[in-house]
């Protein structure tokens, strides 16, 4: 791999896979849930977002997510809440 983020956005990463596997189950409303509940970061670049190609395969391969290691972290714990 290069040292340089694939940086792309999701309807690019989601043809990427399907070039790279053309019976791929990964769907653009799957890459836009991932997205949306932080699973996948992104970066803000003007009007788009950009995700890393490597990131998205890493957590295809089944590499936790910034998003999965939170909600670990917090189930069974009292939570302080600010009023």
């Amino acid at each position: 791999m290069s040292s340089v983020p694939r940086r792309r956005t999701l309807p690019k990463i989601h043809a990427t896979l399907l070039r790279d596997d053309p019976e791929t189950d990964v769907t653009m409303t799957a890459l836009r849930r991932w997205a949306k509940h932080g699973d996948i970061e992104g970066i803000s670049v003007g009007t788009h977002t950009l995700y890393d190609y490597d990131a998205v395969l890493a957590f295809l391969a089944g590499q936790t997510s910034p998003a999965a290691a939170m909600e670990v972290s917090a189930t069974g714990v009292i939570r302080r809440v600010e009023l």
